[in-house]
């Protein structure tokens, strides 16, 4: 009987653990749910906080971009208004057509690099050695870009040989008048306008000068002419190009090479040590505003 009872007592403790057990685990099960709701409500509000972030950097990104816009197009109407005053002939029958294009292309290209289109001119007039009068779509007069915007069917897919022809004597009455030929296609303008902006912002960093004015400042003009000689040669600069140049005699000539080269805008050519029979122009003297 006693060993009955011993039983049946070992029989409850037993179940008494087992109770305890299963409400340990509904415990600790209560308590990963928890855990888990907890983890999954801060990944919510994570994910909520985000999106209403990037919302509003969206909204942020949509206001700059329509109130560059709406600059853009005050300062694009401003500048036709004053260049058709002041125009006459042809070229004020040229700004009256429809400049979309053109339009589009300085919104794309100088605007977000510039922020200004005071050095833009609309429709700039050439005359070729034939007499015959183009016209640039838009100059960039600081760097000496010719910017034109051409469509693929016009320019491309649907040009006669006549009008091929002129569109390279186009090109070459740019060359002679010292301005850089800069086209965009309108497919680039429309698909690639990133690409198309850091072009113009490559070239207008180039051989507009930007942030070298203190350097130009530094030079005399017995320098700044040599330097300009030499970007025109398209070889190495020799020191009789440079008493050519300025009409001098070879001390005087040395003199504003060893100059140019303490200034670090000439590096010597060849394999000379003390005597260099000639001189390279550095980088950054290309990109003075000569």
């Amino acid at each position: 009987m006693e060993r009955g009872m011993a039983l049946i007592r070992n029989m409850g403790h037993g179940a008494c653990e087992m109770k305890e057990m299963k409400e340990i685990k509904e415990i600790k099960e209560m308590k990963e749910m928890k855990e888990m709701k907890e983890v999954k409500e801060m990944k919510e509000m994570k994910e909520m906080k985000e999106i209403k972030e990037m919302k509003e950097m969206k909204e942020m990104k949509e206001i700059k971009l329509q109130r560059s816009s709406d600059a853009f197009e005050r300062e694009f109407n401003r500048l036709l208004e004053a260049q058709k005053q002041a125009a006459t002939g042809q070229r004020l029958e040229m700004l009256c057509r429809d400049l979309s294009s053109t339009k589009q292309m300085l919104q794309v290209t100088v605007w977000p690099v510039l922020k200004s289109l005071e050095s833009i001119i609309l429709e700039f007039e050439l005359v070729s050695r034939s007499g015959i009068k183009v016209y640039i779509d838009g100059l960039e007069t600081r760097a000496g870009l010719a910017l034109e915007s051409e469509g693929f069917a016009v320019h491309a897919q649907n040009i006669s040989r006549e009008r091929f022809a002129f569109e390279k004597r186009k090109v070459r009455t740019i060359a002679s008048y010292g301005y850089m030929y800069t086209p965009f296609s309108r497919d680039e303008l429309e698909g690639k306008p990133d690409e198309c902006q850091s072009s113009f912002a490559e070239l207008i960093g180039r051989y507009a000068g930007y942030g070298w004015n203190q350097l130009y400042s530094e030079l005399n003009v017995y320098e700044r002419e040599v330097l300009r000689y030499g970007k025109r040669l398209l070889r190495p600069l020799k020191p009789a190009d440079v008493q050519f140049c300025l009409g001098c005699g070879r001390t005087f000539g040395t003199k504003v090479l060893r100059s140019l080269l303490d200034k670090e805008l000439l590096l010597p050519g060849g394999e000379g040590v003390h005597r260099f029979r000639q001189y390279l122009l550095a980088e950054k003297a290309f990109r003075l505003p000569l």
